[in-house]
This record gives C-alpha cells, structure tokens and sequence, in this order.
C-alpha cells in the first residue's frame, strides 16, 4: 500500500516509519488524525487525512487505517497538506 499512495519524497521516511511500529507498534502517525499527502494513480497529489490504530495479534503488530479525502477549506483556510500538495481551495459559488 505505501508504494500506491506515498509520494517519492516521503517514502524513506516512511519506511523508516514502518520499520519502527513493525518493532515496537509505536509511530508518529498513530493514534490520531494527521493532514498529509496522497498519490493518485496518474501520479497526482491530493491532501488526506489519515487515522491509524494498531493490533496486537499473536505478537505481531498490525495497522488499521482510515484515508479520507480532504478539501483544502480546512478548518482554519488552507491547511499544510494542501501547500505541499499544491492545490488551490475550491471557490464558492456567487
């Protein structure tokens, strides 16, 4: 899955991520929502939100997560996802 949506630029970061949580079930991105960047298929990128909760299951750690869409209105203008994705906020209808 992290190949599908990560883009390039983060992907040694999350990786490094990966490895950590595979060890310990512990990361930055666990338990709470985060703003962050997804890849579209055609290489695109779009602001999400991601939500993470971990399993302990036969001692192996697992993620489950939660990716949603995000408009770039955010809760307080445009969010920091939506400048490093570089999207321009919708505009309201007149």
């Amino acid at each position: 899955m992290h190949e599908l949506i990560v883009p390039q630029r983060f992907r040694a970061r999350g990786v490094a991520g990966l490895r950590r949580f595979g060890n310990t079930g512990d990361g930055a991105l666990i338990g709470k929502i985060s703003e962050l960047v997804a890849m579209r298929s055609d290489g695109s990128q779009v602001p999400v939100e991601l939500s993470i909760s971990t399993v302990e299951i036969r001692g192996s750690w697992h993620a489950i997560g939660i990716i949603g869409s995000r408009n770039c209105r955010g809760r307080s203008g445009r969010n920091s996802a939506c400048r490093t994705a570089g999207c321009t906020p919708p505009r309201s209808p007149r």
